[in-house]
């Protein structure tokens, strides 16, 4: 039976960190390793194995770690808050990727051809993942932007030009 590599520097300063925040935290928060591991779903003895810097803390028991401490995860590991982030911001992304594409082709049932066009360009950035967290931010300011307008605005911008242009119109009459 070999033996197990030692933990790098960095992985073993961040079981270092996150077992002294779990004794400044213990008492205050009555705690035991054994809580621990019953919220984590592992053993007690797994527990302490991160906490020796036996074996790397990993993303999920930073998260279970996180709640009981009432610690953010970065206080004991910004390798590991920084895995959460780019998951959650992925996560967020799909997420917000097929609502538009879902109401974008909605919409574009009802839309002018010019409308509907760029419906369907947006539609199909984000089928392709191609809208950035940027994109989605300015897409709802358009969208806030058109839904706070009022009801009763029967025309379009390009309507109210033509009827305007018509009026003032010399020739047309």
């Amino acid at each position: 039976m070999t033996k197990k590599k030692p933990l790098s520097g960095d992985l073993l300063a961040e079981c270092q960190a996150a077992h002294a925040l779990f004794l400044k935290k213990k008492n205050e928060l009555n705690l035991s390793q054994k809580k621990i591991a019953d919220a984590a779903g592992i053993s007690a003895p797994a527990v302490n194995l991160y906490f020796k810097g036996a074996n790397a803390l990993n993303l999920q028991f930073a998260m279970v770690l996180s709640r009981i401490l009432e610690e953010p995860i970065e206080k004991f590991s910004e390798r590991l808050e920084r895995q959460r982030l780019q998951i959650s911001n992925e996560d967020r992304s799909y997420s917000s990727r097929q609502e538009v594409d879902s109401n974008s082709r909605h919409l574009a049932m009802d839309a002018s051809p010019r409308s509907r066009s760029a419906l369907e360009k947006i539609a199909g950035a984000a089928e392709s993942g191609l809208l950035s967290e940027e994109d989605m931010l300015l897409l709802e300011v358009i969208a806030d932007r058109l839904s706070s307008r009022k009801a009763d605005q029967s025309e379009s911008p390009h309507q109210r030009l033509r009827k305007k242009l018509t009026t003032n119109d010399p020739f047309s009459q």
